[in-house]
């Protein structure tokens, strides 16, 4: 049999080396990427999030104004990182000051602020909550303090946050806001960046090791080759000579046509391979036997310069390459 099809090959040299770096670059991509989900699973989860001097709170979808106090003559922003505010509903200033009202952060800057008969009355769109009491009023006056909002969507906040327009506050959201520095630094995103720049972001937050360490891991054990993973080791095969002696790069179709196939899949022996891959979809191996002649004739001039060699394959075919 001249040819045969090979699903696992072993990994090693310049290949092995390859591969396991774009595993890597892969791994370090799922990291940082993990790391911005599960950092936005947290913050979706809070009442209130501390934003760039201000407040967003997830449950609402609203960015609120933080102050010492608030006005009762007229609302003292008309947009909050460049979204118009508005007037609450009925609805957002109960949830966020009688539902969730033990876990508000700006309690202190409420009482700090304008009281009717020692109530504070917070106005929306059609009345006012006492805060206090929790109760609706219909009052809409100058006795009713103002609290500047403005409706911000999950998406858009997100958005906001991985441009770099607003920043998260406090410790810990150490880590994303440095992954989000890097990030507008460089103009792209973590499944754009360059891997070079993509390794130093890694080493800056101190995963890269973790990476490296999970990686090694994972090829010791044998993989299945992905898409890109599997195209680079076809590259590498067909180009094999073409680095070894500068000869013109093997045509693809050797590794797809069961009338062709490559040398170097033969003799896949895998019983002592140290690391092997699975492909995903089979590749033609040669015989070297097959092709060779036995009444062939190859002759050799090395020159000062460079060196001819003369291949006759016993057919009274000659074919002469020079190497420098």
């Amino acid at each position: 049999m001249d040819t045969n099809k090979v699903t696992r090959v072993e990994l090693k040299g310049s290949i092995l080396n390859n591969i396991s770096n774009a595993f890597y670059i892969n791994l370090l991509r799922e990291m940082l990427n993990n790391i911005i989900t599960s950092t936005f699973d947290t913050v979706f989860s809070q009442k209130w999030v501390p934003v760039s001097g201000h407040y967003y709170t997830p449950r609402v979808g609203l960015f609120v104004e933080k102050a010492n106090s608030y006005p009762n003559s007229g609302y003292s922003r008309s947009a909050l990182f460049d979204i118009a505010t508005r007037e609450m509903s009925e609805k957002e200033v109960t949830n966020l000051f009688k539902i969730n009202k033990a876990d508000c952060p700006i309690t202190n800057a409420i009482k700090a602020s304008y009281s009717y008969r020692g109530h504070h009355y917070i106005q929306f769109e059609s009345g006012s909550l006492i805060f206090e009491s929790g109760e609706s009023s219909s009052w809409r006056d100058n006795d009713c303090i103002k609290i500047a909002t403005a409706v911000c969507s999950k998406t858009k906040f997100k958005q906001l946050v991985l441009s770099g327009k607003i920043r998260l506050e406090g410790s810990d959201y150490k880590t994303i806001n440095d992954i989000i520095d890097f990030m507008v630094k460089k103009s792209t995103d973590i499944d754009n960046m360059d891997s070079n720049d993509l390794m130093v972001l890694a080493k800056n937050l101190k995963i890269d090791k973790t990476a490296l360490q999970q990686t090694n891991e994972m090829i010791k054990k044998g993989i299945k080759l992905g898409v890109n993973a599997e195209e680079f080791f076809k590259n590498e095969i067909l180009s094999c000579d073409e680095k070894r002696a500068e000869l013109e790069k093997y045509d693809s179709k050797c590794l797809e046509d069961v009338n062709l196939g490559h040398w170097e899949l033969w003799n896949n022996n895998l019983k002592n391979a140290v690391i092997t891959a699975d492909l995903t979809t089979p590749l033609i191996a040669r015989n070297p036997v097959s092709d060779v002649h036995y009444d062939g004739i190859i002759g050799i001039d090395f020159g000062t310069k460079s060196t001819i060699v003369s291949c006759q394959n016993g057919k009274n075919k000659t074919s002469i390459s020079s190497f420098n």
